[in-house]
C-alpha cells in the first residue's frame, strides 16, 4: 500500500509544485505569512522522503563542515532557540534544493508572471492608492525591487514564453523598471546602473532605438533621491553609514567566530552612536545592520564569513546565470534580505543552476527519511498551532474575552516553548490585562506565569533588553498594587537587577532610566531618583516625563521654576507637533 502511494506521488512533478508555493509566497508578505512559510518548509521535507540518494556536488563538504561549525558554535556560546535550528532546517533546504533539478524554462516563465503581478500591484498602489513607497506584497519596498530586477533578466536574456510575442517585451520590461522606480528605493538606483552596465558591455543589446528609452529612464531613476526626500514632508532618517558603523565596532568584539546565530539585532544598538535630529539624539534605534556581509561577518566571525564567501565565489563561478547572484551580491551590502523568505528561496535555486559536477552519492535509508520527517512534521505542527492559538487569541482579546484570550495565549507559548516570538506575545498580554476580577485571573496565577514565561525568555532570547524590561515593568506594576506585601523587598530588588540588564545591554534608551528611578521614587530615595532623571535627560534633552519627576521632588524655587519653564516649553512643541513634524520617537519622548 504504502509502495503505491509513493509511487502515485511520484507521479506528481513535485519540483513544480514547489516552484509554484514558492512563488505564491512572495504574494503573502514575501514569504513571511507563517502559514506559508511553515508549509513550505514541510512540504520541501515530504520531497525529501521520496529521495533515494543525495547528490553530493564538489565544494559541498565545505557547506556540510560551515553549518557543523555554526551549530556547534552557537551550542556552545548558548545561544540556542529557534533562530538557530531555522537556519540548519534553511540550511538543508538548501541541500534538498540542489537536488531537484529545476525546470529552468517553467522556473523562467513563474518568475515573469510573478515580476509583472508584482509590477502591477506597486503600479495599483503608487498611483491609486497614493501609497509611499509601495512595497507590493513584501514588507520592504527594496525586496520587490531585487525581484522586479531578477525577473527583467529572465524576461530579457532567459529562454521564457515571450520569446514568441517579442513585441510584447518591451512594455512589460517598462513596467518591471517603472515599477522600482515607483518604490523609491535606493535599491532601484544602484540595480539600474548595474543592470545597464551589464547589458551595454557585456551583452551589447542596446540599438540606437532603444538609447532615447534608456536616456529617458535613467533620468526617472536618477529623480529617485528628489523624489524621496522631498514627498510629504519626509527627511532623511536613515543614517546608513552610522549603522555599519556600529555594526562594525560591533564585529570588533568577536571577529574570529562572530557573535552567534540572530544576535545583530539585540546587540548592535548597543554601538549605535544616535541620529540627531531637532528634539532628539537617538530617533532610531537599529535592528539590523543594513548589511547582509557585515551581519555574517559579525554573528559567524571572519572563520565563518570567509568560508561563506569561498562557497559563494564557487557557485558563482561555475552559475549558469551569474548576473542575478550579482543581483542580489550587490543587494547584500545594503538590504537585510534574510528576513524574507520568498527572497531566500529564490537565491537559493539561483545557486542550484550551475555546472558543478556530483562528486559523490548517498544513500539515504527509508527509517532515517521517515525519523526525519516525522521531527519537521512535529516542530512545525506545533508552531503551526501556536501560531493559530494567537490568531483565536487576538480575537478573543479584541472581543474583550479575557479569559478565553487568556487560555490561547498560554498554550501557544506552551507548544513552543523554545521560540522566543510566542512568548513575548504572551508576557506582554500578561502584563497588559486589565483588573484581574473583571476576567477571573488572579494575580498569583498572572505572577507564576509572567515568572515561567520571563525564565524561558532569559534562556532563549538572553540579548535582548526587551525581556528584561518587560519584566520590569511588571515588576512595578505589583510594587504599586496592594499584593504580595511579603515579598515586595525581594520583587523590588529583581525589577533593579532586570532594569539594570536593560541598560547594559542598550544604556542609550533613556525611557529604561526612567523606568529604574521609578523603583527609587518607591523607597523615596530622591537623590538616586534625581541622579537617574538626569542620566535621562543626558540622552534625551526633551525627556518630558523626566523633568515632570525632577519638578516634583526639586526643593529650590528657582531649579523648580526653571523645570517648569521647561516642561511649558516641551508641551507646547508637542501640540504643536504638526508644525514641527514630531516623529513617532520625538512623540514619545514629549508624551505625558
Amino acid at each position: 500500500m504504502l509502495e503505491l502511494i509513493k509511487n502515485k506521488i511520484k507521479t506528481l512533478n513535485l519540483n513544480k509544485i514547489a516552484l509554484i508555493l514558492i512563488f505564491v509566497s512572495s504574494f503573502l508578505l514575501g514569504g513571511e505569512n507563517l502559514y506559508i512559510k511553515y508549509f513550505i518548509i514541510v512540504f520541501f521535507f515530504f520531497i525529501f522522503i521520496f529521495k533515494d540518494t543525495i547528490k553530493i556536488k564538489k565544494y559541498d563538504w565545505i557547506l556540510y563542515f560551515f553549518l557543523l561549525f555554526v551549530s556547534v558554535y552557537n551550542i556552545i556560546i548558548k545561544n540556542y532557540n529557534s533562530d538557530l535550528y531555522n537556519f540548519i532546517i534553511l540550511y538543508f533546504i538548501f541541500i534538498l534544493i540542489k537536488n531537484l533539478n529545476f525546470d529552468k524554462y517553467f522556473f523562467s516563465n513563474l518568475l515573469i508572471l510573478s515580476s509583472i503581478l508584482h509590477g502591477i500591484i506597486v503600479f495599483y498602489q503608487s498611483l491609486v492608492l497614493n501609497k509611499f513607497r509601495s512595497p507590493s506584497t513584501f514588507v520592504n519596498p527594496n525586496w520587490v525591487v531585487i525581484w522586479l530586477f531578477v525577473g527583467l533578466y529572465f524576461l530579457i536574456y532567459e529562454r521564457n514564453v515571450l520569446d514568441n510575442y517579442k513585441i510584447l517585451k518591451i512594455p512589460v520590461s517598462l513596467l518591471l523598471i517603472l515599477g522600482s522606480i515607483l518604490t523609491l528605493s535606493r535599491t532601484t538606483i544602484v540595480l539600474f546602473v548595474l543592470f545597464a552596465i551589464y547589458s551595454i558591455f557585456y551583452r551589447k543589446i542596446f540599438s540606437n532605438k532603444l538609447k532615447l528609452i534608456f536616456a529617458i529612464l535613467t533620468v526617472l531613476v536618477l529623480l529617485i533621491p528628489v523624489l524621496r526626500f522631498t514627498q510629504r514632508g519626509k527627511s532623511i532618517t536613515f543614517k546608513r553609514l552610522k549603522f555599519y558603523n556600529a555594526g562594525i565596532n560591533l564585529f570588533q568584539k568577536k571577529p574570529i567566530l562572530g557573535t552567534g546565530i540572530k544576535t545583530v539585532e539585540d546587540k548592535i544598538k548597543t554601538y549605535y552612536t544616535g541620529e540627531k535630529r531637532k528634539f532628539s539624539n537617538y530617533s532610531k534605534s537599529p535592528r539590523m545592520s543594513h548589511n547582509l556581509f557585515l551581519e555574517v561577518l559579525i554573528e559567524m566571525g571572519l572563520f565563518g564569513f570567509l568560508l561563506i564567501l569561498f562557497i559563494f565565489y564557487k557557485y558563482f563561478k561555475y552559475s549558469y546565470i551569474k548576473f542575478p547572484l550579482l543581483i542580489y551580491f550587490t543587494s547584500f551590502l545594503f538590504n537585510n534580505l534574510e528576513k524574507s523568505f520568498s527572497l531566500i528561496l529564490l537565491f537559493l535555486i539561483l545557486l542550484s543552476f550551475n555546472k558543478l559536477k556530483f562528486s559523490q552519492r548517498i544513500s539515504i535509508k527509508r527509517e532515517f527519511k521517515l525519523i526525519v520527517f516525522f521531527i519537521i512534521i512535529s516542530i512545525f505542527s506545533f508552531k503551526l498551532l501556536s501560531y493559530i492559538y494567537i490568531d483565536f487569541g487576538n480575537k478573543a482579546f479584541n472581543s474583550k474575552n479575557y479569559k478565553k484570550a487568556y487560555n490561547y495565549y498560554k498554550q501557544s507559548a506552551e507548544f513552543t516553548k523554545y521560540d522566543p516570538y510566542y512568548q513575548n506575545i504572551y508576557i506582554k498580554f500578561l502584563i497588559n490585562l486589565p483588573k484581574n476580577d473583571l476576567i477571573g485571573i488572579s494575580w498569583e496565577e498572572r505572577f507564576y506565569e509572567i515568572e515561567k514565561i520571563s525564565t524561558r525568555l532569559k534562556k532563549y532570547d538572553r540579548f535582548n533588553s526587551e525581556v528584561y524590561d518587560i519584566y520590569t515593568f511588571y515588576c512595578l506594576k505589583i510594587l504599586r498594587s496592594d499584593k504580595f506585601g511579603k515579598i515586595k523587598n525581594e520583587i523590588w530588588e529583581r525589577g533593579v537587577k532586570n532594569i539594570n540588564m536593560a541598560i547594559n545591554l542598550n544604556p542609550k534608551n533613556p525611557f529604561y532610566y526612567y523606568k529604574k528611578l521609578y523603583f527609587y521614587y518607591i523607597k523615596k530615595d530622591y537623590n538616586e531618583v534625581k541622579k537617574l532623571a538626569e542620566k535621562a535627560i543626558e540622552i534625551e534633552p526633551y525627556f518630558l516625563r523626566a523633568y515632570k519627576i525632577l519638578y516634583e521632588i526639586e526643593e529650590d524655587k528657582d531649579k523648580k521654576e526653571r523645570y517648569k519653564n521647561i516642561i511649558n516649553k516641551i508641551k507646547s512643541i508637542y501640540n504643536n507637533r504638526g508644525k514641527y513634524n514630531l516623529n513617532q520617537y520625538e512623540k514619545r519622548l514629549m508624551q505625558e
